[in-house]
């Protein structure tokens, strides 16, 4: 029978998998869980994927222009306003 720790690895290892396609991907909840020597190498993946998808949303934010202003026309006659909200 699997650890609670074997499973939370596993569930890490599948959400990590997932960040590729979902970098907002909703990670387990392990609760306090110790993780065995055993665990090592899964969880050196887990974070050398969570890292990739961390560089990849840099990247995206990086190129993304920011949001222009937007103008708003303002209606006159002669020298007044028109409250064209009212």
């Amino acid at each position: 029978m699997p650890s609670l720790a074997d499973i939370a690895v596993h569930e890490l290892l599948e959400w990590s998998k997932a960040l590729a396609d979902d970098p907002h991907a909703t990670p387990p909840e392990t609760g306090t869980v110790t993780f065995a020597s055993r665990h090592h190498a899964d969880l050196v993946v887990v974070h050398a994927r969570v890292d990739a998808a961390a560089q990849a949303v840099a990247a995206q934010l990086a190129q993304m222009r920011p949001p222009q202003r937007i103008r708003q026309r303002r209606e006159t006659t002669s020298n007044s306003r028109i409250n064209i909200n009212a």
